[in-house]
């Protein structure tokens, strides 16, 4: 899950007109998700949703799969997953900051230009150390507060709105379909593990 939240969003590079927008961080984004190429976890998790939102230096995304529901929420310094499915309720905490030993991938901008959910995208080729090519489409009126949390990339600036990817034979595709920026409710980003849920290990 950290691997699809931190790497996302993708595709044809057409440019439109779009009205510019003020840059904003405390905001939601809707996102669909397609697989290919991953067996029947893929075929669970095509039709999916992704909703990620954002308040201050607090995040929170909401993966609603047929099976079974997840929530991550965290501050940038912590978070906790909520997992809720198959008559099951856990969680687990584990620390957001990246580990600085980390090797950055390599950025490249094409030029290219889209619009995405009304907002205006640019084409960001990220070159990882093993060769994986991640593309994104990245809004750069839109910026958590937490820019060094696992929704930022290293010289690249604002947020994704699509990403496609291909690993181990798997094919990842996200493309938004919604922006809000209505900052959402201060209650959603609660770090309290819900009644009736365990601690998993």
């Amino acid at each position: 899950m950290r691997i699809l939240i931190s790497t996302i969003f993708l595709t044809l590079a057409t440019t439109l007109s779009t009205p510019v927008f003020a840059q904003t961080s405390n905001f939601l984004v809707y996102f669909d998700i397609k697989l290919k190429g991953a067996g029947a976890g893929g075929a669970m998790m095509n039709g999916s949703t992704i909703t990620m939102m954002f308040l201050g230096n607090k995040f929170r995304v909401d993966t609603d799969m047929a099976m079974a529901n997840t929530s991550l929420i965290g501050d940038g310094k912590s978070a906790i997953m909520l997992m809720e499915g198959m008559g099951q309720r856990g969680y687990q905490t584990m620390p957001t900051d990246q580990d600085p030993d980390l090797e950055q991938p390599k950025v490249r901008y094409t030029g290219a230009t889209k619009t995405i959910a009304g907002y205006a995208t640019k084409q960001v080729i990220l070159t990882n150390a093993d060769g994986t090519e991640i593309e994104l489409w990245v809004a750069e009126s839109l910026q958590p507060a937490n820019s060094a949390s696992q929704f930022s990339f290293e010289g690249v600036k604002g947020m994704p709105l699509q990403m496609d990817v291909e690993m181990q034979g798997m094919k990842v595709h996200l493309t938004a379909y919604e922006v809000d920026t209505e900052a959402p409710d201060a209650s959603l980003f609660d770090m309290t593990p819900p009644p009736g849920f365990r601690k998993m290990n």
